[in-house]
């Protein structure tokens, strides 16, 4: 559905590049132009991820969709509102005047810090300063989707396949090593209450610290109806039931 207001003072746009006005939509709240209408539509959208949200505008669209007294806007979505590009419709109603139409196209864009490599990594290699370094950059939404948080990566990640000098690094680029493979026997704790129960069971996957696989009780027939337990990985053949 549409969203109408009247006009007001338009919110300070934070920078210019190329031509391009790079809008931070939260610097637009509370306000009625038309502009504002566009952020909060493309912000209610992105809901939760919407804190480093940014617009990228032409200076020519922005001249179109500037606010005239009088005027009563409406805004209408003619595109998904999760792509790397809108397209929205302003209408301009006036009293005693035909309505006037402005499509406008607007970039998303993501301004987010990334792991970026250093060089050419190649796989297994470890994913520490020397390889890599932390970023700010404009991301589409596909890419602010994959890409590695640098501030999540764990100390022993490694790359789990080559990534070119200069690109953003995903997290499927990382992995950790295994500590734990199929069919090894593996000792688990349980620990109810003050009482702490240890056992020994064979893994069913390959796993890493952290990661929850499962499990079967060593040394007894496993029974057709028997069913696997998981627990998770804290160490080279260790594991805890949480």
């Amino acid at each position: 559905p549409a969203v109408q207001t009247a006009a007001s003072p338009a919110a300070p746009i934070a920078q210019l590049a190329d031509g391009v006005r790079v809008i931070d939509p939260a610097g637009h709240a509370g306000t009625s132009t038309p502009l504002a209408i566009i952020c909060e539509i493309v912000r209610n959208a992105y809901g939760e991820d919407a804190c480093d949200l940014r617009l990228h505008i032409a200076e020519a669209t922005l001249a179109q969709i500037a606010p005239a007294p009088g005027v009563r806007y409406e805004v209408a979505k003619k595109s998904s509102l999760r792509g790397p590009r809108l397209e929205l419709e302003v209408v301009a109603r006036a009293a005693g005047r035909e309505p006037q139409r402005t499509r406008v196209r607007i970039d998303v864009r993501f301004e987010r810090e990334v792991l970026v490599s250093r060089g050419e990594t190649r796989r297994g290699g470890r994913a520490d300063g020397d390889a890599a370094t932390v970023e700010r950059r404009m991301l589409t939404p596909d890419e602010a989707r994959t890409a590695a948080d640098p501030h999540a990566v764990a100390a022993d990640a490694t790359f789990a396949r080559a990534v070119p000098r200069g690109g953003v690094v995903e997290r499927d680029d990382l992995t950790r090593p295994e500590q734990v493979k199929r069919r090894d026997i593996v000792k688990v704790r349980r620990e109810v209450g003050v009482i702490a129960i240890e056992i020994e069971a064979i893994a069913l996957e390959d796993g890493a610290v952290g990661d929850v696989i499962a499990f079967e009780h060593h040394g007894r027939r496993r029974a057709r109806d028997a069913k696997a337990f998981t627990a998770e990985i804290t160490g080279p053949g260790e594991a805890v039931i949480r």
